[in-house]
């Protein structure tokens, strides 16, 4: 027994517990807990003089167990410094399965920056998770469960699996080429384990799975994911106490040098170390045990070893030999190679003005790989709504285009040729991979030399990818276009997702691509609008009623940060004459008595509260006032139909001069879904337009 339970890790090792793991292997897999509760060698709390302590957090992998492998990637790394310096000490305090590096982060604050660190080295995703979690040894198995309950359970299950092993049990606790035989059953579908699953021991897979491996969760874990913001706010805040004692945080990724993980880092202040252990299929276990073999080990120690040489995480007075110097990558160069006053630019004017027949003009590049069954233009076709493909780069095309300084040349081409009002281009994170933040500060002044010559840049992306999430928050940090829809492709766009998912997913890119100013403009089919686009945005609002929640409140309408989120917020009616039909009105305060010709209404639907688009009213007026007392009706209609989800809904009428717009529900829907199946009005947004012709 060596796991004890922890009011912040859920359980940790038990000081100076000892144990064996046994798993059966070619060596002895004793386990000896150190007084400070880690499966490390003794260390002083206090830190030597003339001596820089690194301390490294991390879980299975790192602390040893789990692996089948005797010298853990920690170890060897260890010993690997041991030849170039006295004076670097590396300690380990790694716990196996940590299932939440949120918790871990608050047990470096309160335990392991008492040790004394010049830096810790902590492995984690960018992306924090949190799920509280028990862990005991039983049987030789170690179970991981959220309560009690779970544990009796997993007991039983236990026992009942000792019970159909016992049989074959020394055969299996003892020889290592009938557990290899296991191993490769568990991770493979081929003839040989398609004859081995004729055996009375391989019937159950999962069964000899959870014998293999000694690993058994048990009951319904409750996962909580955080946001790369959240995130990057949990890494400032210790990185910030660590640098209250003069340490520091370094973020370690032994898989990758990930220079958009570094920069995203860096933005907070807090270190990066990336390093490339080139993994191969003798590395690990295989897919159902990633945990990494003696070669796995030793090649991460390896690439370890030479990154922290190359970094400057280690000062040079503690090192006995010179350190590599690293060569300039050519990316930085091609970012200056550039000059955007010499792209070809003859085909302008300084004061082009669009004509109706290329205003809303689309190019769509598509940097999807070939094998992909969908195309970027085809998703932008079906989640957008909008004339994506009047003119598409094929991805064959873009398959040649190897640097930032290439795609900017491909597109002035495209601005030069095709004259469009909108370019839409995937993130490319390929091309953006090494030095980042330099690629977007160049892509970003290209933005603005595209804006002059009236084409507008949108980067987009379809897929959940931490690299793709997080170079879309540097975008936004640049203030440049930048949308995402996450949807798990893996070559089937569509497969995993319901009608209503899908509705979900459809609305949220819609919501974010009509509420930005460059999609205003497209929009209106060919009708150019004057500078100050949408009357109403910010506007005050008055209601006849309203349902007052944290989704639902009249402030909510004309807000554009509050109505572009999925179209789930804003203005609902409230529930006091909602059981008989009855009118209902919203007013907006335009401040000053203006002309306007055009009124768009977004339904609100609400997946949660099951509201749709059934709170769009039947039968409507849109009147305008200049006083609020004296209303003009300039639009009305009846036996309206209910509106797609999330669809806009644009009214033209003569152009009136008016202070005041309301929209008057002269007859509301019954909501089935709304319970008790009351009438109500509900609307997601208003927008009031000044429109222009163009020859006008």
């Amino acid at each position: 027994m060596i796991y004890e339970k922890d009011s912040i890790l859920g359980y940790k090792y038990i000081p100076h517990a000892k144990d064996y793991n046994s798993k059966p292997a070619f060596y002895s897999d004793n386990v000896n807990i150190n007084s400070f509760g880690y499966n490390d060698p003794e260390f002083s709390p206090k830190k030597e003089k003339g001596v820089f302590r690194i301390i490294i957090v991390g879980s299975s992998d790192e602390c040893g167990f789990e692996t089948d492998a005797p010298q853990t990637y920690v170890s060897l790394l260890r010993a690997k410094m041991k030849q170039v310096s006295d004076k670097v000490e590396i300690i380990n305090c790694s716990i196996d399965g940590v299932y939440s590096k949120a918790c871990l982060i608050k047990h470096i604050k309160k335990e392991i920056i008492g040790y004394q660190p010049d830096v810790i080295l902590l492995t984690t995703r960018l992306k924090l998770y949190e799920a509280f979690l028990y862990r005991t040894l039983y049987k030789d198995f170690i179970i991981v469960y959220p309560d009690l309950n779970d544990f009796e359970d997993a007991k039983k299950y236990i026992d009942n699996l000792h019970y159909q092993f016992s049989c074959s049990k020394w055969l299996y606790d003892y020889s290592y080429s009938f557990r290899a035989i296991c191993r490769y059953y568990i991770n493979n579908n081929d003839e040989f384990t398609d004859l081995l699953s004729q055996w009375d021991i391989f019937q159950d897979k999962k069964r000899i799975r959870d014998y293999t491996i000694n690993l058994i969760h048990y009951g319904k874990i409750k996962w909580e994911y955080f946001t790369y913001e959240e995130s990057l706010e949990m890494f400032k805040e210790l990185s910030d106490s660590l640098k209250s004692v003069n340490s520091k945080l370094v973020i370690y990724n032994r898989f990758i040098n990930n220079h958009i993980e570094r920069d995203f880092l860096k933005s907070a202040g807090i270190g990066y170390l990336g390093m490339e252990s080139r993994y191969n299929n003798l590395c690990t276990y295989g897919k159902e045990d990633s945990h990494s073999t003696q070669i796995g080990h030793e090649k991460s120690a390896i690439a370890f070893y030479d990154a922290l040489l190359k970094s400057d995480i280690i000062p040079d007075e503690f090192i006995n030999i010179d350190k590599p110097i690293l060569k300039e990558d050519s990316i930085k160069g091609q970012l200056n190679a550039i000059n955007l006053e010499e792209l070809k630019v003859d085909s302008f004017k300084d004061e082009r003005v669009l004509t109706k027949a290329n205003n809303t003009r689309i190019v769509t590049i598509d940097f999807s790989p070939i094998n992909y069954s969908v195309s970027y233009s085809e998703l932008i076709n079906k989640y957008y709504k909008l004339r994506a493909h009047d003119v598409t780069v094929d991805r064959k095309e873009m398959s040649s285009i190897k640097s930032v300084n290439d795609l900017i040349i491909r597109i002035n081409e495209l601005i030069v040729n095709e004259q469009p009002r909108l370019i839409i281009i995937p993130i490319p994170v390929g091309l953006l991979i090494d030095y980042p933040t330099e690629a977007i500060d160049y892509l970003k002044k290209f933005e603005n030399y595209c804006r002059i010559k009236g084409t507008d840049l949108l980067f987009i992306h379809f897929r959940e990818h931490p690299s793709l999430s997080i170079l879309e928050s540097m975008f936004k940090n640049g203030y440049m276009n930048c949308e995402s829809t996450n949807i798990n492709s893996n070559n089937s766009i569509f497969k995993s997702f319901t009608e209503s998912k899908q509705d979900s997913i459809i609305s949220t890119a819609k919501a974010d691509f009509l509420y930005k100013k460059t999609k205003e403009i497209l929009i209106n089919n060919g009708e150019l609008l004057k500078e100050d686009l949408n009357l109403a945005r910010g506007k005050l609002v008055n209601v006849s009623s309203s349902t007052e929640t944290n989704k639902f409140s009249s402030d909510f309408i004309t807000n554009d940060k509050e109505i572009k989120i999925n179209g789930t917020k804003g203005w609902v009616s409230d529930t006091l004459n909602a059981h008989f039909n009855h009118k209902e009105w919203i007013t907006v305060d335009l401040n000053d008595t203006i002309e306007v010709n055009r009124v768009v209404l977004y339904p609100i639907y609400s997946l949660d509260m099951n509201m749709e688009a059934y709170g769009f009213p039947l039968g409507f007026k849109i009147q305008v006032s200049n006083d609020g007392i004296v209303w003009e009706t300039v639009k009305e209609l009846e036996n309206y139909s209910i509106p797609k989800i999330y669809e806009p809904q644009v009214f033209d009428f003569n152009k009136r001069y008016a202070r005041y717009v309301k929209i008057l529900g002269t007859n509301l829907q019954r909501n089935k879904y709304d319970e008790g199946s009351l009438y109500r009005m509900a609307l997601s947004g208003i927008e009031i337009y000044n429109t222009q012709k163009i020859n006008e």
